[in-house]
């Protein structure tokens, strides 16, 4: 089956599956690269004569870093970070 330019789609695991049956929703959680805070494009976004942009790319930035905090608390297995 052809995706175009996404990813394969991510199955649920069990786990997953129990909590929609159950609840009828699932929980996901975003992950980004380490490298994304260091993107060209949105550090020059967030320095834009343009206020919109500037507002939404440093709403973008403060968003990804909050995920890739969470995501480093996890992978030194801080328990408050889950």
């Amino acid at each position: 089956m052809t995706y175009g330019n996404l990813e394969k789609p991510k199955l649920f695991n069990d786990e997953q599956m129990r909590q929609y049956v159950a609840d009828g929703y699932v929980l996901f959680q975003p992950d980004v690269p380490d490298e994304a805070l260091d993107d060209q494009r949105l550090l020059s976004a967030m320095s834009s004569d343009n206020l919109t942009v500037k507002t939404v790319a440093n709403w973008v930035y403060s968003e990804i870093e909050r995920v890739s905090k969470r995501q480093e608390a996890i992978q030194l297995g801080e328990s408050s970070a889950r």
